[in-house]
Formats: structure tokens, sequence, C-alpha cells
């Protein structure tokens, strides 16, 4: 990561990185994905989930589904498993952001047909 992206990524997530470009903060309250870092992770994501066929059409998420109804994936952090939503994993992941357990996503609600 050059030095003005990782500013960058700094200052759009306030958040202060390491000389790694990992997040400085306490990796059990924020979900950050490296796709170096992470690559396998980041591809078991992707199998699970399903594009429709133009730029704005609803991605379906195929994996696990929690009881209240709502997509859950699974991730090693520090040696240890969290459960993530995977419309948050895929923002981590599109945008290269860190989120924070108070950062909201925002995303489109598709009810399929």
């Amino acid at each position: 990561m050059t030095t003005s992206r990782r500013a960058a990524r700094q200052a759009h997530n306030d958040v202060a990185l390491n000389d790694d470009n990992h997040p400085v903060v306490d990796r059990d309250r924020v979900l950050w994905v490296d796709p170096l870092v992470h690559a396998g992770e980041v591809d078991r994501f992707w199998a699970k989930v399903v594009k429709g066929p133009g730029e704005r059409d609803c991605w379906i998420w195929t994996g696990a589904i929690a009881d209240d109804g709502y997509g859950r994936y699974s991730i090693r952090r520090g040696g240890r498993e969290r459960i993530v939503r995977p419309h948050r994993y895929a923002a981590a992941v599109v945008q290269g952001v860190v989120l924070g357990p108070d950062d909201v996503v925002e995303h489109e609600v598709c009810a399929p047909s």
C-alpha cells in the first residue's frame, strides 16, 4: 500500500495503521480484511455470493443464515472464531475499509421475485 493510499485509508476510517498496514485497535471490536493476509478467507467468502448480471443487481448470500434470518460468516482473527454479517464483510473487502462496531453499513434491500 502506498503512503498516500495508506494515509487516505487512515483518514477515511480514523484508524491508525502499523507498519504492516494492519489497524492498531482492539481487533476483537473491528472488522478488517486484508486481501493478501486473508486471501483464503476472501475466496471462501466470494464462493458463497451469487452476483446478479447487472452492476446494480443484488448479491445473494448462499452461506449460513442465522435464526434471525440474516446471513452470517465465520472468520478467524487472533486465533479465535468471529461471526460477522456478510454485508459488512463485503463492504470491508470491496471498499478496503476497517469497520468499527458502531460503523453502519447500509445496503439496498432486495426482494427476490
